[in-house]
C-alpha cells in the first residue's frame, strides 16, 4: 500500500528513450569523491594553520557548499519524476538535466537546508571521519575551548539531547524533500504531509531506516576484513615494503566509505520516493559504453587519493620513543595514587615524569590529592580548600585494596628531588580566580622546579595563562579532554590530550605550533604503538612496563593501524 493515496499519480520517464545511469555514475564515482578529496586536503591543512589561517577555513567552506549543491542536483536528478498533468515527454539525458536544474529552483533554499540537515544528521553515524574531519576544522577560541573542558558533561549532555531531537525531526520529516522535488510541494505543506506520513506508518519506516543501517555497516565490517586480510599477508611476505600496500589499502578504504555513504543516501532517497507512490521505478539501462567511461570516471579521483595518502601517511615503522609518564605517580596498581609509598616503587620501573595533582587548602598550602571530593578516598565530606593542611596531610585514603596517607605537595616533592625524579605537576582548581593559587605556588618553589626540570599543567586556561605570564622560563601545558576543533593559539609549551581524540593531522599541527604533545591515559599496547607511529612527544599512563614493552618491539604493523587510519581521515 502507498504511503500516500492522495499523491499525485508519479511515473518515470521512458527508460528507453534516455539513460540516466552514466550522469549518476559521473557523480557518485567521480564528483563527489573528487569533492570529499578537496574537503580531506583543505580539512587536514586547515588543522595544521594557525588560527589565524582565515584562507583556509574560506575554501574548506567554499568547498562544503559546492559538495552540498552537487549532492544537491544529483538528488533532485535522481528522485525527480515527471507527472501526468506536465506532458512532459524527456527524449534524452540533456533534456531530463535541464529540467531538473529548471525544477531545482523552486524552493531552492528550502531544499538545500533540508538536504543539509539530512547530511548533518547521516554523518556521525554514515561517515565518522569525514565528520570528525570537518569538526577537527572549526576555529574554536581557546577560551571556548577551555568553557567546554571545564563543563564538559553539561556541554556534551546537551549535544547528546539536541542530536537526539534532530534524529526525531530527521524521521519525521524524511519525506520532505521528496514531496517537494516531487509533487512541488511548498516547504510548509511538505513538512505537514511528511509529519502524518511517519505517524501512519512509524513501525514499517523505522525497520526500513535500521536494515538500511544494517547493510551499510556490513558492507564496511566486509571491506574493512579484506584490506585487513591482504594487508596481514603483505606483512609476513613483504614486510620491508608492506607500507605500499598499507598506503594503498587505506586509501581503498577511505575511498569505499564515500561511495558506500553516498550509495546509501541515494537508495534511501530513491525508497523514499517509491514508499510515496506504488509501481513507481528508478530501473535504469546500463550500456558497456556507459561501464567504460564510469571505469574512467573513478580513477581520477582514486589516483588523487592515492597520492594524497603516499604523501602523508607513514612510509616507515617509526622509531621514535616518546617520553613515558606516570599517571597519578602509579604503575600497574603498584599503590594508592598521589602518595610517597607509590612513588617509591614506580620509580624503579624508571619513568621520565611522575604525573601528580596537587590543590591548595584553606590555609594557603599545598597538597598531592586528585579529586576535588574528599569522600571517594579519604571517606569525608568536604573538599580540599575547606581544611587547613594540619586536617589532611596523613589522612587515611583508601583505594580498593589500597591503604596510604594524604601528603603535602613539599613532602612529596622532596622526596622526588631526593630520587632525582622529575614531576609533571597538575595544578587544579575549582575556584574561577586562580592568580593567587599561582603566585603562592611559584613563590615557594620557583627555584627547585626549574632546578628540577619539572613541568606544569593545568585544566583551566586561567591557571596556564597566569603561570606563562609569571614564569615563562617553565614549561607550561594546557590539559584537553578532548580534540572536538582545530588546535587554538595556546600560551603554552605542550598539550595533554585524551588519546581517544587524537589524530594524526593534530598533532602535526600542534608541531608546526612549536607544541609538544601528551597524550593520556595509554595503557593498551595496540594504542600505545599506533601513537607512537603518529609521532606523539609523550605518553601517560597506568602500567609503565607494558608501555616500554611496546614502545621496545618496535614491530608496529600497517594493519594495526588500518582501522583508524582509514576510518579517521586524518
Amino acid at each position: 500500500m502507498s504511503l500516500n493515496s492522495h499523491a499525485k499519480k508519479i511515473s518515470r520517464p521512458e527508460t528507453q528513450k534516455f539513460q540516466t545511469s552514466l550522469f549518476l555514475n559521473i557523480f557518485l564515482f567521480g564528483i563527489l569523491p573528487l569533492l570529499a578529496l578537496l574537503l580531506k586536503i583543505s580539512g587536514n591543512e586547515l588543522s595544521k594553520a594557525p588560527i589565524d589561517g582565515d584562507i583556509f577555513w574560506l575554501i574548506f567552506n567554499s568547498l562544503l557548499v559546492v559538495f552540498l549543491l552537487v549532492l544537491g542536483l544529483a538528488v533532485h536528478y535522481l528522485i525527480l519524476p515527471t507527472t501526468e498533468d506536465s506532458q512532459l515527454s524527456l527524449q534524452t539525458t540533456k533534456q531530463h538535466l535541464l529540467f531538473s536544474l529548471s525544477t531545482l529552483k523552486n524552493h531552492f533554499w528550502s531544499k538545500f537546508i533540508l538536504l543539509a540537515c539530512y547530511v548533518f544528521i547521516s554523518l556521525p553515524i554514515l561517515a565518522t571521519g569525514f565528520f570528525l574531519t570537518m569538526l577537527k576544522t572549526l576555529p574554536l577560541s581557546a577560551t571556548l575551548l577551555d568553557f567546554i573542558s571545564i563543563q564538559r558533561v553539561p556541554v556534551i549532555g546537551s549535544f547528546i539531547v539536541l542530536y537526539l531531537v534532530l534524529l526525531f525531526l530527521g524521521f519525521r520529516f524524511l519525506f520532505a524533500l521528496p514531496l517537494m522535488v516531487t509533487e512541488q510541494s511548498s516547504p510548509k505543506m511538505a513538512l505537514a504531509k511528511s509529519w502524518q506520513l511517519t505517524s501512519q506508518r512509524k513501525k514499517y519506516i523505522f525497520a526500513h531506516v535500521f536494515f538500511s543501517l544494517l547493510r551499510y555497516f556490513a558492507i564496511l565490517l566486509i571491506a574493512f576484513l579484506v584490506c585487513l586480510g591482504i594487508q596481514k599477508v603483505s606483512e609476513i611476505i613483504w614486510f620491508e615494503n608492506a607500507t605500499i600496500t598499507g598506503r594503498f589499502l587505506v586509501t581503498l578504504l577511505q575511498y569505499l566509505f564515500v561511495l558506500n555513504w553516498e550509495f546509501f543516501l541515494f537508495s534511501f532517497f530513491k525508497w523514499l520516493v517509491n514508499a510515496l507512490k506504488e509501481n513507481s521505478t528508478f530501473r535504469q539501462p546500463v550500456s558497456f559504453s556507459s561501464v567504460i567511461f564510469t571505469a574512467i570516471i573513478t580513477l581520477v579521483p582514486f589516483i588523487g587519493w592515492n597520492f594524497y595518502n603516499f604523501q602523508n601517511l607513514p612510509v616507515a615503522i617509526t622509531n621514535q620513543q616518546p617520553t613515558i609518564i606516570s599517571h597519578r605517580g602509579v604503575s600497574n596498581q603498584n599503590g594508592l595514587q598521589n602518595t610517597l609509598t607509590a612513588l617509591d616503587k614506580t620509580i624503579l620501573d624508571k619513568p621520565d615524569y611522575v604525573e601528580i595533582d596537587v590543590q591548595m587548602t584553606k590555609d594557603r598550602q599545598f597538597v598531592v590529592y586528585h579529586d576535588f571530593d574528599l569522600q571517594s578516598l579519604a571517606g569525608i565530606t568536604g573538599s580540599i580548600p575547606q581544611y587547613n593542611l594540619t586536617d589532611l596531610v596523613g589522612l587515611p585514603l583508601h583505594e580498593g585494596q589500597q591503604k596510604d596517607q594524604l601528603a603535602s605537595f613539599s613532602d612529596y616533592f622532596a622526596q622526588a628531588r631526593l630520587l632525582n625524579q622529575k614531576l609533571l605537576i597538575e595544578l587544579k582548581s575549582e575556584a574561577a580566580d586562580t592568580q593567587e593559587m599561582v603566585q603562592l605556588f611559584l613563590a615557594e618553589y620557583l627555584s627547585e622546579l626549574k632546578e628540577t626540570g619539572s613541568l606544569l599543567q593545568s585544566l583551566r586556561l586561567s591557571i596556564v595563562t597566569q603561570l606563562k605570564q609569571t614564569a615563562p622560563e617553565l614549561k607550561i601545558g594546557y590539559i584537553m579532554p578532548f580534540s572536538i576543533s582545530q588546535l587554538p593559539s595556546l600560551p603554552t609549551d605542550f598539550i595533554a590530550i585524551d588519546y581517544r581524540t587524537v589524530s594524526q593531522s593534530l598533532i602535526e599541527g600542534a608541531h608546526q605550533l612549536n607544541q609538544t604533545v601528551f597524550v593520556w591515559t595509554l595503557n593498551d599496547q595496540k594504542a600505545i604503538q599506533r601513537l607512537a607511529s603518529y609521532d606523539v612527544d609523550g605518553i601517560i599512563t597506568d602500567n609503565l612496563p607494558v608501555t616500554q614493552q611496546a614502545l621496545n618491539q618496535n614491530q608496529l604493523q600497517y594493519s594495526k593501524q588500518l582501522l583508524s587510519m582509514s576510518l579517521g581521515f586524518s
